[in-house]
């Protein structure tokens, strides 16, 4: 209701949102159990997960390293393990309790031999392999917390190898008080991925239900993207 009469994103500011929301054990941990539900039973976010599934994981090449951009809870890496026995995943985030229950998922999943989780900023973090060359590189549902994620994008680009490939998604007028850059079309974030020279190959955009007279329509986009 705010979001639809102010016309824009109203977020809280960064340092705030850093000390409130991303330390916070008492909120990123809720907040971690309650996204790892938003794939199954999100209407804008249902169809990301077969994506991810068919044209990320499983196109993957043999033996392939992973990185993982702010990984929250670990639910995307874990999965990427679980479906590719070969593969071995790194993922990072900025939030300690929110690596707490990713490191916690992964103890229960069995997959601690190939998947590791640190904190560390997602732009500045070193990549998982010599030469910082990844066969597949993730971004799910961090540009729109990010003030410009220009930097995001050309970051994917430098870390994902000639013939790798990257998954993204974002959100799309969803006000959240840690939303702080605010796409309006699809258009916007596949812009920025081909000025970083990245292809998109596949994108699918899915709207969650909104009241007659909406201004806003608030949805998630997902992206397959390769480097040319």
């Amino acid at each position: 209701m705010v979001y639809e009469r102010a016309g824009k994103y109203t977020p809280e500011e960064m340092p705030e949102i850093m000390s409130r929301v991303y330390e916070e054990e008492g909120y990123m941990v809720p907040y971690m159990w309650a996204a790892i539900l938003i794939y199954p039973f999100w209407p804008s976010m249902v169809h990301h997960i077969a994506m991810f599934r068919d044209d990320f994981i499983r196109r993957l090449p043999v033996n392939a390293n992973v990185l993982e951009l702010a990984a929250g809870h670990g639910v995307l890496s874990l999965l990427t393990a679980e479906e590719r026995p070969d593969v071995r995943v790194k993922g990072v985030d900025i939030s300690a309790p929110a690596i707490a229950v990713a490191n916690r998922l992964l103890a229960a999943s069995g997959h601690s031999d190939r998947v590791c989780f640190a904190v560390n900023d997602a732009l500045k973090t070193n990549a998982p392999v010599a030469g910082g060359k990844c066969n597949g590189v993730l971004s799910a549902m961090l540009a729109e917390h990010l003030i410009d994620p220009k930097p995001l994008f050309r970051t994917m680009s430098q870390w994902v190898a000639k013939d790798g490939i990257v998954f993204f998604s974002t959100a799309l007028e969803s006000p959240q008080r840690d939303h702080v850059f605010e796409y309006n079309w699809e258009s916007e974030p596949l812009q920025m991925a081909e000025r970083e020279r990245l292809r998109v190959t596949r994108l699918v955009s899915d709207a969650s239900p909104v009241a007659q007279g909406s201004r806003f329509v608030p949805r998630a986009t997902a992206m397959i993207l390769r480097p040319h």
